[in-house]
């Protein structure tokens, strides 16, 4: 018989680490901002004015506004009126004077519409293919400086709803020799039923890379330390600054005069070369 009473257990870890019991609580509610100076407060400076100039791409900066609005709890009812405070230049013009003819867009389908239709020299799918085709990593450009070019580049694609597959026009855009290995990576990894995402390409290609330019840099270094070797000796033995090579008398090796000027006996070696080459008429002039 226990006179002691009902033992009390110690509590395990898995008990005193366990999770925590779920909260019963309340979704969080939406709360709209409906006033667009409120709205526009802190805007980032990512996302600058729309002008409306040649070029610029009124459907990626639309898209990119919408996310920002969203994020920004702003009442879908006042998104044409926050479009149109982030105008400029060219666009602003045009929106003031659709505000005069009492057309202006009256909500956010409206706004779009006007917009687009108002920059037609923007981005189409020619001008998309014509971009893809022409972009190539530079053969001393870095990887994550090409992959911001392609990165912003793909961005726009998608804004405008332009078929691409992500992962060969990337690789196909890299040198032929980065291009090439990672091509490799790709397929073996596809035999091996573990298929790489666009992340795993990007990071493959950047190991790659840098271990390449890793290898050229130090080959550029030992190079570089064996002229600098070569240039030291060829100081100690003797060249001068420009690299020149000091004359002196191949009579008598002296460095203070030359042959004319010797006025030590010749010496066999001297005058056997004079003998197997004798002075000749040619340069002199006749009498």
């Amino acid at each position: 018989m226990n006179l002691d009473g009902p033992v009390k257990k110690e509590p395990t870890d898995s008990n005193r680490f366990g999770p925590a019991p779920p909260v019963d609580a309340e979704p969080l509610k939406t709360v709209y901002e409906e006033d667009p100076l409120k709205v526009l407060k802190y805007w980032p400076e990512e996302h600058p004015k729309f002008k409306g100039q040649p070029g610029d791409d009124a459907v990626t900066w639309l898209s990119r506004l919408a996310v920002h609005l969203n994020d920004r709890s702003a009442h879908p009812a006042i998104w044409h009126k926050v479009g149109g405070l982030r105008l400029g230049g060219k666009a602003s013009d045009d929106y003031c004077d659709a505000a005069l003819a009492g057309t202006r867009p009256k909500n956010w389908d409206e706004f779009k519409h006007w917009l687009v239709r108002l920059s037609p020299l923007g981005t189409s799918p020619a001008a998309l293919a014509r971009e893809l085709g022409a972009l190539k990593q530079g053969p001393n450009e870095t990887l994550q400086a090409f992959y911001a070019r392609y990165r912003a580049w793909m961005s726009r694609a998608k804004s405008h709803g332009y078929p691409f597959d992500a992962i060969t026009s990337f690789v196909n855009c890299l040198t032929k020799g980065l291009a090439k290995r990672v091509f490799e990576e790709i397929t073996r990894c596809q035999v091996q039923r573990t298929p790489l995402d666009l992340d795993q390409v990007v990071v493959t290609a950047m190991e790659y890379d840098s271990a390449y330019r890793g290898d050229a840099a130090l080959a550029s270094t030992s190079t570089a330390s064996s002229g600098s070797g070569s240039g030291k000796r060829r100081t100690e033995g003797g060249g001068d600054k420009a690299g020149k090579k000091k004359l002196y008398c191949y009579n008598c090796r002296s460095k203070d005069h030359l042959l004319a000027d010797c006025k030590e006996p010749k010496t066999e070696r001297q005058a056997a070369y004079e003998a197997a080459h004798p002075p000749t008429d040619k340069g002199k002039k006749k009498a």
